[in-house]
């Protein structure tokens, strides 16, 4: 099925291949990036950086790039990944483009989805009822809710009608709220009430039970503004809050305003506490119910801060002179630079005058897991015929069961793969290895030539610390010239990163008895 144009939410899948081991690559999307061209033109880098991987165990070497919608648009997508993993190799894609708005091979009867949007009021109001047709004004179903600019019309109308109308011919039985110019037919008289709802009052005239003497009276006093227009005081005519009942909170908060100082206040203006206010005795109870006191001070009657402040301050001093003192025993100044005392050097962490044997093999064991140290010693005895691993050197002897231990490499939780790898040459192929040894694929290579599997191992013993161990059986380490070769062990992640852990070089001493069975 083609990509449809210029519609979001799409996808294109690549397959990414493994020439060197001739097998699709798994495990790799963090490494492959891809361009894309729209109708030939200049490349770019898609939206989508990573692809995700479709399924490592039943869709292997499948990754699948999310287009947006801008990708789409064109007629011709021409989309280019590679992988930053070697001898990986992915075919670039190329494909045309299919109409979203109508199918290029609909048939007779075939249902056809619109896309959102594609039918919209403003898009029928322009297109279909602009002076075409008929308004289907009154039928069922259908209501007219507001019409801007429309010209003169001629329809009857049943129900409310609300707004400003130049001028109406005909009946109108129901109500009428505005203004209009004019209005020509019969016409009810309404008026409104209180809450701004129609009312048809009794009668359009105002009676004497409206308009009494005495309000009359009142709008005499009034000129068309609304402002008073008679010689009367003014009072009389003013409204009477006295008996609302905040009249008296707000006379109560007066009250107390009218006692504070003028605002501004001058600068420098005292201000006077009311006898009683401040006491040695209030200041004394509040101090002790805090929490920064101690029981000693709390249980006296008066305080002396001046002796309080004192005693912190003596305290203070005295616990920094105590660190100060111990510090004088542990450095000594060497011309520009502090060093640290003999004493201090000597004296094991519980200060005994030697190191005891459970710190000296803490401290073997820090330093041996410090990766970046700049030299590691490994021995073992004689007769586990193991390798002796000097810095990054590992000397062994051809023609012996080897059992090589390397720790503290750093953490190996996240493998995937693990190798082994000796070469004459670091530009060399892994095929022409003098040995490579896999995590669970035992001996790869020996000699340039494919190993028997069974013959070699590379064993996780600590994956938090990095510990391994690389055996080698005598029958295959018999057939390995003598010679330094350069070595490493590289880990493949989850993630598909790879990190070399350590390297060196590997020197076999050719041995003297050869028999090996």
């Amino acid at each position: 099925m083609p990509i449809l144009k210029n519609v979001a939410g799409q996808k294109l899948a690549v397959y990414a291949h493994d020439t060197a081991a001739d097998a699709p690559e798994t495990g790799d999307a963090a490494n492959i990036t891809a361009r894309i061209s729209l109708d030939g033109a200049a490349v770019a880098q898609t939206d989508d950086v990573n692809p995700t991987e479709l399924d490592a165990a039943h869709a292997k070497g499948v990754y699948i790039f999310d287009l947006i919608q801008a990708e789409t648009d064109a007629d011709l997508i021409i989309l280019s990944a590679v992988s930053a993993t070697a001898d990986v190799s992915i075919e670039p894609v190329m494909v045309y483009t299919d109409d979203a708005r109508v199918g290029s091979r609909a048939m007779a009867g075939d249902q056809m989805a619109l896309q959102d949007g594609a039918i919209t009021a403003a898009k029928v109001a322009a297109g279909a009822l602009d002076n075409k047709g008929n308004w289907n004004i009154g039928k069922t179903g259908y209501t007219l809710t507001a019409v801007n600019g429309l010209g003169n019309q001629t329809a009857n109308i049943t129900g409310d009608l609300s707004g400003s109308v130049g001028s109406v011919a005909g009946n109108v039985d129901g109500k009428v709220l505005g203004g209009g110019a004019g209005v020509i037919g019969g016409v009810g008289a309404w008026a409104l009430d209180g809450a701004g709802n129609a009312i048809a009052p009794a009668s359009t005239a105002l009676t004497n039970a409206t308009w009494t003497d005495a309000r009359a009276g009142y709008v005499d006093k009034l000129n068309v503004a609304g402002t008073l227009a008679h010689s009367d005081a003014a009072d009389t005519y003013k409204a009477n809050v006295a008996a609302l009942a905040l009249e008296a909170t707000a006379q109560a908060i007066k009250a107390k305003t009218d006692a504070l100082p003028a605002n501004p206040a001058a600068v420098g203006s005292e201000m006077n506490l009311a006898d009683g206010a401040l006491s040695v005795a209030k200041v004394n109870a509040d101090l002790k119910t805090g929490d920064f006191l101690n029981a000693q001070v709390k249980a006296q009657d008066n305080i002396d801060f001046g002796a309080l402040q004192k005693a912190s301050l003596d305290a203070a001093i005295a616990a920094t002179k105590a660190i100060l003192d111990k510090v004088e025993t542990t450095l000594e100044e060497d011309g520009a630079l502090w060093r640290f005392t003999e004493a201090a050097l000597v004296k094991g962490p519980s200060g005994e005058a030697t190191v005891s044997d459970a710190d000296k093999t803490d401290i073997a064991q820090r330093a041996w897991n410090n990766r970046y140290a700049s030299t590691r010693t490994l021995t073992q005895s004689a007769a586990q015929v193991a390798a002796i691993v000097a810095g990054s050197t590992i000397t062994v002897m051809r023609g012996d069961s080897w059992s090589i231990s390397l720790t503290g490499l750093g953490s190996l939780a996240t493998r995937s793969k693990l190798w082994f790898t000796a070469k004459r040459h670091h530009g060399d192929a892994d095929t022409t290895s003098v040995i490579q040894i896999r995590l669970a694929g035992g001996l790869i290579y020996l000699n340039g030539a494919a190993g028997i599997a069974g013959d070699g191992s590379l064993t996780v013993d600590d994956e938090d610390k990095g510990n391994i161990t690389i055996a080698l059986a005598a029958s295959s380490s018999k057939l390995l010239p003598p010679g330094s070769y350069d070595y490493d062990v590289q880990m493949l992640t989850t993630t598909g990163a790879v990190q070399t852990m350590t390297n060196g070089v590997l020197t076999i001493v050719g041995d003297y008895t050869r028999a090996v069975t």
